[in-house]
């Protein structure tokens, strides 16, 4: 009795020890199914939306040359144009970013600044007009900027407005004052003392009885930048240093 007592223990035992060996290889498997599933489903993603998750520059240069040659080679091409102009950069930001800190290719930004302002006339007025200002809003001039930057944009946007004010004015209209003033305040701002009186009054002449509001931002502008622009503060953008500067140099080594 003792030994079949025995017996049936250890069989009961051995019993186990398979069960948990059989339900630790199902656990095992089921890991392994799930690390496949998850594999497929990563794979599963678009290349184009894995990109843009891990893509941190505001502009794809890469599709901007891209579309910069294919304008050179068929430059009376409306697809070229239109591909062009939308990887184009659309804000200062994005400008500044883009062109200022290309040091090693000047000639091939500037040509590209230079086909934005030549090289698209199937583009339609209103819809340029509204990514040229949106260019300038917020742009200025600096003692870090390494060329001639603000002055290829400076030329674009001055050269639209001489040919087509009416356009460059209502699509300014539809912005805030604040954005009119930022984009004015650019648009007269100059490294030197500029009188920008004739041109400013010129502007006043054509556009005072229609759009007398935004005509007096455009002046409030333009006195903004020939009277206070000061090239001269490298702390501009960051005032707290200019309060150091102010403290004795053994507080703050």
């Amino acid at each position: 009795m003792l030994l079949l007592k025995k017996i049936t223990r250890s069989g009961v035992d051995a019993l186990c020890v398979l069960l948990a060996v059989f339900l630790l290889g199902c656990g095992s498997g089921n890991h392994q199914n799930k690390n496949t599933m998850t594999s497929a489903v990563v794979d599963a993603v678009p290349e184009k939306q894995v990109v843009s998750q891990s893509s941190c520059f505001p502009v794809d240069t890469a599709r901007l040359g891209r579309a910069f040659r294919e304008l050179i080679k068929n430059p009376y091409s409306l697809d070229c144009q239109n591909e062009f102009f939308y990887a184009f950069p659309s804000t200062w930001l994005e400008f500044l970013l883009t062109y200022n800190f290309d040091f090693f290719n000047k000639n091939l930004s500037n040509s590209q600044i230079d086909a934005f302002g030549r090289l698209l006339p199937l583009i339609p007025d209103t819809i340029y007009c509204v990514k040229l200002i949106n260019l300038c809003i917020g742009g200025k001039w600096g003692p870090d900027l390494s060329s001639d930057v603000p002055g290829g944009l400076q030329d674009l946007v001055r050269n639209f407005m001489s040919q087509k004010p009416q356009v460059m004015f209502s699509c300014l209209s539809k912005h805030t004052r604040g954005f009119q003033l930022r984009f004015w305040q650019f648009y007269w701002s100059s490294l030197h003392k500029v009188d920008n009186a004739m041109q400013c009054q010129r502007l006043k002449n054509m556009f005072w009885r229609t759009m007398p509001d935004e005509v007096k931002i455009m002046e409030i502008g333009c006195e903004f930048a020939t009277e206070e622009f000061d090239t001269h503060s490298p702390y501009e953008d960051f005032p707290h240093l200019t309060i150091k500067s102010q403290i004795r140099p053994e507080k703050y080594p």
